[in-house]
């Protein structure tokens, strides 16, 4: 039971400025007022990112997260933390693409 209130504390809790699921919400929320003016952005590659590693948080259960295999595995916790990775890496690269590579375009033509 300590294990699910400390991945419900640590993980899903977005009042807990600490917590995962604050981080991401505050991403998301970032690359939304990044994206204000730009006209049809919030289709973007980079808030569809930040938006599913959001959900990915909101929609885990902790009692599923914290369920201990024999051998002392978490897979459910394991999952979320794969994909997390993946969709942060990918979004990594979205938002390199989009707002980094034109800078440093420019600092090798001057």
């Amino acid at each position: 039971m300590a294990t699910a209130r400390s991945h419900k504390v640590l993980l899903v809790d977005e009042t807990n400025p600490r917590s995962v699921g604050f981080q991401l919400a505050t991403l998301l929320h970032q690359i939304n007022r990044l994206q204000e003016n730009d006209e049809g952005s919030r289709n973007s590659t980079e808030h569809e990112l930040a938006l599913k590693a959001v959900n990915l948080v909101r929609s885990c259960r902790t009692a599923d997260l914290s369920r201990r295999e024999a051998e002392g595995h978490f897979p459910a916790l394991e999952e979320l933390v794969t994909e997390l990775k993946t969709t942060l890496l990918e979004l990594s690269d979205a938002l390199t693409a989009r707002y980094f590579v034109n800078i440093i375009a420019c600092r090798f033509t001057t």
